[in-house]
C-alpha cells in the first residue's frame, strides 16, 4: 500500500503520516489501495492494491527510505483496546 499519492511530497513528514495511516489500517482490518495507480504496465509482474482489502493480524511494518541513506523500519503491534 502507498501512501505518497494521498498526502504528496511531505519530507520529514511522510515517515509519521505513514505510520499513523499503518496503525489506523492495522485498527481497521484493511489495506487500502494505491491511489492514482489506474494504467497497469501490461509487464508489471507485481501490481499494487487495485481496492481496499481486507486484512488480518497482529502486526504492520512501515519503512520510510530517505535521502542519503536515512532509512527507518518500525513494526506496529495491535492493542487490546484498552
Amino acid at each position: 500500500m502507498s501512501t505518497k499519492a494521498l498526502t504528496g511530497h511531505t519530507l520529514g513528514a511522510a515517515g509519521a503520516i505513514e505510520f499513523i495511516l499503518s496503525g489506523l489500517m492495522l485498527q481497521a482490518g484493511v489495506a487500502v489501495k494505491s491511489h492514482r495507480f489506474d494504467n497497469l504496465p501490461a509487464d508489471m509482474t507485481l501490481a499494487p492494491l487495485q481496492e481496499n482489502t481486507s486484512v488480518s493480524g497482529n502486526y504492520a511494518l512501515s519503512t520510510s527510505l530517505a535521502f542519503g541513506g536515512s532509512n527507518s523500519v518500525l513494526i506496529l503491534k495491535k492493542g487490546d483496546g484498552a
